[in-house]
């Protein structure tokens, strides 16, 4: 995969290199994704003055004319079917619950599944 970087003092405008090519493009908030009008605004961009900015620093993403700006660091937001991997602190209510939890439950046993997510982005299990 090759990526490029493109520094303040060198940098070519990206609009000129934003076709099909595999080069991801990075680029930081406030840099001008392209002037062109035809595409239209995807995450991690916003319009300003006739041109597609980014938001985030990330790599520029183009699907036909949807452009986007994939976040180089995201906070997770969890999905339908994601597998969650925890930590068990604390097993019992009290010793019998202990010892009764042993015949219901394995090392490896799926206790939840993800069933939705919720707009603020915590996940309903």
């Amino acid at each position: 995969m090759a990526m490029e970087m493109r520094l303040p003092v060198a940098r070519k405008p990206l609009s000129e290199r934003l076709g099909r090519d595999t080069k991801k493009h990075l680029v930081v908030p406030g840099d001008t994704i392209t002037t062109d009008t035809g595409f239209m605004r995807g995450h991690g961009t916003y319009m300003g003055e006739e041109k597609l900015i980014a938001s985030v620093a990330g790599s520029v993403e183009r699907v036909n004319k949807l452009i986007c700006v994939k976040a180089l660091k995201t906070r997770y937001i969890g999905e339908v079917g994601d597998i969650v991997v925890g930590r068990i602190t604390e097993r019992r209510r009290s010793a019998e619950d202990e010892l009764a939890m042993r015949g219901f439950l394995q090392e490896g046993d799926l206790i939840s599944d993800g069933q939705g997510s919720q707009g603020h982005g915590s996940v309903a299990l």
